[in-house]
């Protein structure tokens, strides 16, 4: 646009950081408003702490890198356990655009073979369709989409969950198997 500077390297990462977060917002919500609602929240809450020297709230493990991933999913959480989130919107608004932050790869396992656990993390979790997601419990959508979507380590998707880095992987393949089983309904896995 005439007459703006560039873009410095500093607005272009917190854009994308802005991204990231917006995307795994709109994965366990479903709904953009909901969404940049909850990303908004977590940065008043990040300025909060920073104002009053406060360093990690999350109750992880204390990873810089996932902190903000923590605290969205925190709020995510919440707002699905409570309900305020729109289930019954019309699917037209609640599917993610196509350019939303959301790691996966196309090319990886998962044409049709069952999800396992030793399946790597964004193996297509990304693409999964937001009318599976809706099957899952929160805890299970939060599991699957911070972990399988954004590969943020157990012990750090525990500490939003309040359980075990073990309880937790355990709720991530429940809910891995459900997406996989909700995405493929006349299908049968071959057995091992």
């Amino acid at each position: 646009m005439p007459g703006h500077a560039p873009q410095s390297s500093n607005d272009a990462a917190a854009q994308a950081h802005h991204d990231r977060l917006y995307g795994m917002a709109l994965r366990m919500l479903g709904s953009h408003a909901d969404a940049e609602d909850v990303v908004r929240k977590a940065g008043r809450r990040r300025l909060a702490r920073q104002d009053t020297g406060s360093t990690d709230s999350t109750g992880g493990t204390g990873s810089t890198d996932d902190r903000p991933a923590v605290e969205i999913g925190r709020l995510c959480l919440d707002a699905l356990r409570s309900g305020r989130t729109p289930r019954d919107r019309p699917r037209d608004d609640r599917t993610p655009p196509a350019d939303a932050d959301a790691p996966g790869d196309a090319d990886a396992p998962g044409d049709g073979d069952p999800p396992r656990d030793t399946d790597p993390p964004g193996d297509a979790a990304g693409a999964v369709p937001l009318a599976a997601l809706d099957r899952l419990r929160p805890d299970e959508r939060v599991a699957f989409v911070l972990h399988d979507a954004y590969a943020v380590p157990y012990e750090e998707v525990a500490s939003v969950l309040a359980r075990s880095a073990a309880a937790t992987e355990a709720i991530t393949a429940r809910a891995r198997a459900r997406v996989w089983f909700a995405t493929r309904p006349h299908e049968t896995p071959d057995a091992p």
